[in-house]
């Protein structure tokens, strides 16, 4: 052929050839569970007033922080943590909460010497 798909090369629909049943093909889809194709929903920054960890006062001094792999909200110093998150297809290290961070499999900087 042309190296186009036979319903675009044709000029025909993509239900012509399946009496008018679209393409049952499903070669080029990955299957995956239900709960891994959906992203990780932020908490909303007017939603909290406090870190999530350390309940100190988010305001002109400390800024709040969302930690990358469960959305909560912290300040700098409770999301002082890097790495990757692969479920997010974040595979490059991101700031993210130390309870994730140990879940994630870092380490944490309390035990690092």
């Amino acid at each position: 052929g042309d190296g186009f798909p036979p319903h675009l090369a044709s000029g025909r629909n993509a239900t012509d050839s399946n009496n008018g049943s679209p393409p049952q093909d499903d070669s080029s889809w990955e299957n995956v569970k239900k709960e891994d194709a959906m992203p990780v929903r932020w908490v909303p920054d007017h939603a909290e007033s406090q870190c999530s960890a350390c309940r100190s006062y988010f305001g002109l001094l400390r800024r709040r922080h969302h930690c990358r792999s469960c959305g909560k909200l912290f300040c700098y110093y409770c999301t002082d943590y890097y790495h990757p998150v692969r479920s997010e297809q974040l595979y490059e290290p991101v700031r993210v909460c130390k309870d994730c961070y140990d879940k994630l499999g870092g380490y944490s900087k309390a035990t690092q010497t």
